[in-house]
């Protein structure tokens, strides 16, 4: 089984309306698509990772950080070995930095010119995404753009440093997890390393070419179609290429933190998951996972 490639571009032009439904059936086939035409430039995907590079090989100094403002708004630095997968008492080996659509604090101008520019860009096309699966779900055409509406999105700049001999032999750049919001859009990461879960229990690789993005279902979106769009496990293992640093660029589509998380109606079954409002379920797995206090 492989990941559904899509093409995107005749879409936003009016002129492949077959998009929806590749859309619909990659996500529930699998919770992953891999998006090979997505309007971003390469250039402006080069830039934010050069910037990526040059933030992480620069010494990182703890009390320039406010780790108090990180875990209240989820901004800024992260440390290594800050966050792990829920149920995991292993700590994921890496590092990052979060951008939100404000309260953020940029080491830079350049910093904040290109990474705002690529974080406007994957909102932009999250919401198309997400308004192209209401054909499928039977939904108004803005049910998504209600529900997202001041969402409070992350964009987050990743660094998997490479792995000394040191570690724990049982830890990983990313343990196995599910995403906790809408969807996620993951700018195509320099280096192997993403696998997700299949049905029949089976770890395979993700395989992307540079400038594609990976699309995938969050446990927000798997919870409101009662499961109907998985929210499929993943991780991100050291492979063979541990003594490299790999970088990667997910972007977390959220909901407005006061949004209902509600099953659809029409997909009620009578097991569905209870409603929960977004900023108390995004709270709850932040504790979870070692980014809330």
């Amino acid at each position: 089984m492989k990941v559904k490639k899509i093409k995107m571009k005749k879409y936003l032009e009016g002129k492949d309306p077959s998009f929806e439904d590749d859309l619909f059936e990659g996500l529930r086939e699998t919770g992953f698509v891999i998006l090979e035409d997505h309007g971003i430039s390469n250039d402006l995907l080069n830039k934010v990772y050069d910037t990526s590079k040059n933030y992480f090989s620069k010494e990182k100094v703890e009390k320039d950080n406010d780790i108090s403002e990180v875990y209240k708004f989820q901004r800024g630095y992260i440390p290594y070995k800050t966050e792990h997968a829920k149920d995991s008492n292993l700590m994921d080996l890496k590092e990052f930095y979060q951008v939100g659509i404000d309260r953020n604090n940029y080491p830079s101008k350049e910093f904040k010119e290109v990474v705002e520019d690529l974080y406007s860009q994957l909102e932009k096309n999250a919401k198309i995404m997400l308004k192209a699966l209401t054909k499928n779900l039977k939904l108004e055409e803005d049910y998504f753009d209600k529900m997202t509406d001041k969402g409070d999105s992350i964009l987050r700049l990743l660094h998997y440093p490479p792995i000394g001999n040191n570690e724990d032999p049982n830890a990983i750049r990313a343990a196995e997890h599910e995403d906790i919001n809408l969807i996620t859009l993951l700018v195509a990461a320099e280096g192997k390393g993403l696998q997700i879960l299949t049905r029949e229990g089976d770890w395979i690789d993700v395989e992307t070419k540079k400038g594609e993005i990976v699309v995938d279902v969050g446990d927000m979106l798997s919870r409101i179609t009662n499961n109907l769009l998985p929210s499929t496990t993943h991780r991100v293992v050291n492979g063979d290429q541990k003594e490299n640093s790999r970088y990667s660029m997910p972007f977390f589509c959220h909901p407005n933190p006061e949004a209902i998380l509600s099953v659809i109606d029409h997909l009620k079954d009578g097991n569905e998951e209870q409603d929960i409002k977004a900023n108390d379920f995004l709270n709850q797995r932040l504790r979870e996972i070692g980014l809330k206090k």
